[in-house]
């Protein structure tokens, strides 16, 4: 689902104050591997303008059947009366944003490597993250190749870039998983994942 969030982020990069910043060199060279860019994004501008690319390709539509739910995922939402289990953590923060009648969404993402769990209360308006100094990893299998050339964008995120997608309450412990698993990660303030939410928000609503 990140990728239909920095997709609204370019189409509408004079409606949102985010830049990208860079992307470590390895993990730049493993999105370049999976989603067979012609370069590797040096920043995360430059991966939104070939995610753009790659979106329009596959005629992908930003709403809720476009989050990845899986019920065995460790990251959970409240979403009215029903709780829901994402894939992607991110996805997660983007609902409030989809739904227009939703004013906030409870979030327990669960850290992969201790069972920590981050609270994420998110709105229209603001996201308050419990611990504060948690982070969230965006990442790429590194044991992987070339995938098939008639495969969608959003299958091949959904196996090697969604499991990568995790909340952690420190940048501590992001960084003893980052050791430990076999991908090329990075961590983002929370602030910085809710800033991405907020750019689809400002799209949608724009359209």
């Amino acid at each position: 689902m990140i990728y239909e969030v920095v997709y609204h982020m370019a189409t509408h990069a004079t409606d949102t104050e985010y830049r990208g910043a860079d992307i470590l060199p390895a993990l730049s060279e493993q999105l370049k591997l999976i989603f067979s860019l012609d370069d590797a994004p040096a920043t995360l501008d430059e991966w939104v303008e070939m995610t753009v690319m790659l979106l329009r390709e596959d005629d992908i539509t930003v709403d809720l059947d476009a989050l990845c739910t899986d019920d065995s995922s460790w990251n959970t939402a409240r979403i009215g009366e029903t709780t829901h289990h994402f894939h992607c953590v991110l996805d997660a923060i983007v609902v409030p944003f989809l739904v227009d009648e939703l004013d906030e969404i409870a979030i327990r993402a669960t850290s992969p490597l201790t069972g920590s769990i981050v609270e994420l209360q998110v709105t229209h308006d603001e996201m308050i993250s419990t611990p504060e100094e948690a982070v969230v990893s965006i990442g790429v299998a590194t044991d992987t190749t070339e995938p098939d050339a008639d495969a969608l964008i959003s299958e091949i995120a959904y196996e090697r870039f969604c499991p990568y997608t995790n909340a952690f309450p420190s940048r501590t412990e992001y960084e003893q998983w980052a050791e430990e698993t076999d991908a090329e990660t990075m961590a983002i303030s929370t602030d910085e994942a809710y800033e991405l939410a907020r750019a689809l928000d400002r799209a949608v609503h724009d359209e």
